[in-house]
């Protein structure tokens, strides 16, 4: 039994009290209790070649002691369970009031059932919001939601700013190493202030590991005016990454207010591993008409369009831009 333990450690100063039994290769940790300057771990349970079965609880209520600059409470409690090969962890936390170097979130709140098997559960609650940097708002709240197991799970998102909303849902599972993920984007919804709101057409095919990311093609439409955008890439660490998109029917007046025309192209852009850029882009506006603010009021004047063709390589950007000026009379 460990009476009364203090000292540094990571350079922190912590006090530490302990009661454990060891029985052959069973070891009853009775109770353990870890304290850094008013943060409190609290652990007891089993550990045993055949099973882990831990309790703990966490208290931190000054977390500047632990981090400079760090500010507001994080408190939680779990079980870590199973086998040492595939050990699995239940847990919450609520953090309330966080800060840390300007910004500051008033509410975090994560409830995580997870394990290292295939067949295990995984389900994730997260709650965030809203995160500020001094007064300015950068995420009014984001929640992130997972249910099923590593194999094969349902995550679904939502995130809201002050000029934007996305919602996100995918389907698929981890592999065997969980290092990689693949399986399906199912939903993928953007409201953007002045752009309009933008829903998947279908189902596009997804693959993310660390090493390599494959997207198949995704058709955003937007729900208002029809136009659409597709796109479509890979890239990996070997081998450098290629995109390809293509735009139908932007209105111009989302780009600019006083421009009547819808805009369409292609384009085909290449990552190499060394970092060397490429790109091949077209791009075709439709003839319209450009409003002008006159003294004698507010006239519109018809346009032809116009087509720009670029070209990105080793001899960096070559455009070539046609447009057929509005008619004369001003």
């Amino acid at each position: 039994e460990l009476q009364h333990l203090s000292g540094e450690l990571l350079d922190r100063v912590f006090q530490a009290t302990a009661s454990v039994a060891l029985v052959g290769e069973d070891l009853d940790l009775r109770s353990l209790s870890l304290d850094s300057d008013g943060n409190l771990l609290q652990a007891s349970g089993q550990l045993s070649p055949r099973r882990i079965a831990l309790d703990w609880q966490l208290g931190g209520s000054n977390p500047a002691a632990l981090l400079a600059g760090a500010g507001g409470s994080l408190d939680g409690s779990g079980t870590v369970w199973g086998t040492p090969e595939q050990p699995a962890v239940e847990a919450s936390l609520k953090g309330r009031n966080l800060s840390l170097d300007g910004l500051s979130a008033p509410v975090l709140d994560i409830v995580l059932q997870a394990g290292l098997g295939a067949e295990q559960p995984l389900s994730v609650d997260l709650a965030l919001g809203p995160v500020q940097d001094g007064d300015e708002v950068l995420l009014e709240a984001a929640n992130l939601k997972i249910r099923g197991k590593n194999a094969d799970h349902r995550l679904q998102a939502d995130l809201q700013t002050q000029p934007a909303s996305l919602q996100l849902k995918m389907e698929g599972g981890l592999n065997e190493e969980l290092n990689a993920w693949s399986g399906q984007l199912k939903q993928l919804g953007a409201a953007i202030a002045d752009f309009g709101n933008w829903q998947l057409q279908r189902d596009a095919s997804l693959q993310l590991a660390a090493d390599d990311v494959v997207l198949g093609e995704a058709c955003l439409r937007e729900t208002a005016d029809a136009s659409r955008v597709c796109m479509r890439g890979d890239w990996s660490q070997a081998a450098g990454g290629i995109l390809a998109a293509s735009l139908e029917g932007l209105p111009m007046r989302r780009l600019a207010p006083d421009l009547e025309a819808d805009l369409s192209g292609q384009l085909a852009a290449s990552i190499a591993v060394d970092g060397a850029l490429g790109a091949r882009a077209s791009f075709a506006m439709s003839p319209g008409t450009l409003r002008v603010v006159l003294e004698q009021g507010v006239k519109r004047l018809s346009h032809g369009g116009a087509e720009v063709e670029m070209l990105v390589g080793a001899d960096g950007l070559d455009a070539d831009i046609r447009f057929e000026a509005p008619q004369q009379g001003l």
